[in-house]
């Protein structure tokens, strides 16, 4: 079994200086077009990954002062499991309404969501409808 790692481009790599990705600041993309572009040459460096954009208000650091990526379904102080438990049955119900919307209006790429909860997800996140462990 061969080992997959990830590859920083350039820019990436002079920006951490060495240092763990989660331990730099953010690097800023100054316009959308420059974004897409980057993260086509990231994305072309790591082929074995999939990669999603992950936009958030702000960066979240953790006690040790680096990056944390925790999804939102699990962001809190100090969480419960049943609140956790409560939190995937919101996911739930709102996956499941999704795919009943897609299926009843005839939207493409229904089958393509219907198959993959983390398409049903990244949409349900993306339009702020639940928390989700993406």
């Amino acid at each position: 079994m061969r080992e997959i790692t990830p590859n920083l481009i350039p820019e990436l790599e002079k920006h951490t200086g060495g240092k763990k990705v989660a331990e730099t600041p953010p690097y800023f993309a100054s316009d959308y077009q420059k974004l897409v572009r980057f993260i086509a040459r990231l994305a072309y460096q790591n082929k074995d990954h999939l990669l999603f954009f992950r936009g958030q208000p702000e960066d979240y650091l953790n006690k040790a002062n680096s990056s944390t990526i925790y999804p939102s379904i699990y962001r809190s102080e100090y969480l419960r499991t049943n609140e956790i438990e409560n939190r995937f049955r919101i996911l739930d119900s709102a996956a499941e309404q999704l795919k009943e919307l897609f299926q009843k209006h005839k939207l493409d790429g229904f089958d393509e969501l219907r198959k993959k909860t983390y398409i049903q997800y990244s949409i349900l996140q993306h339009y702020e409808v639940c928390r989700t462990p993406l």
